[in-house]
């Protein structure tokens, strides 16, 4: 027999509860009635039994989400100890190249852009805007507490409530 889903069980619940009142007498049908009591028993089973796998599949993600950070602190190590190494021999270098079996050290010139704390960047967008990009991010929760305090509106931005599920 195919287990039920909550869509089925629920479904089942509307036929019985439909069925279950004899129109005539007006009195309960004692099968419909054991029925519905089963029904539910498997409904409240079900939805434990999804609530159980949830806690499972957040279980699993957060020992993922975890070790994804172990490495990553790892990752960063690394890289940095490279960072280090390359600067190391730079300095020891002084631009000399080194060509063995195994390895070539070169140096090439480059360009990059400095840009020093006093720089005047509003001055800069001003006169060179596609030289200097503003990001707008709302702040979502100082908005709503902005909203509740004052009772202003603004257009197109409202506070929605939610229902959030909750498993422990």
């Amino acid at each position: 027999m195919k287990e039920l889903t909550l869509y089925d069980i629920n479904k089942e619940l509307e036929e019985v509860i439909a069925n279950a009142v004899n129109d005539e007498t007006g009195e309960v049908n004692p099968v419909a009635e054991a029925k519905l009591e089963q029904l539910q028993q498997d409904k409240v089973a079900k939805v434990v039994n999804v609530g159980l796998y949830i806690k499972n599949v957040e279980a699993t993600a957060s020992a993922i989400r975890d070790e994804e950070k172990r490495l990553a602190a790892r990752r960063k190590v690394m890289e940095n100890r490279a960072k280090w190494l390359r600067e190391y021999l730079s300095r020891n270098l002084d631009g000399e190249k080194i060509e063995q079996a195994n390895i070539r050290i070169s140096f090439r010139k480059s360009e990059s852009v400095e840009i020093g704390p006093f720089a005047d960047l509003a001055a800069i967008a001003k006169k060179h805007p596609q030289l200097i990009r503003i990001e707008y991010k709302p702040q979502k929760l100082d908005i709503a507490a902005f909203i509740k305090t004052t009772g202003v509106s603004f257009e197109d931005i409202r506070i929605i409530e939610k229902q959030n599920i909750q498993i422990k």
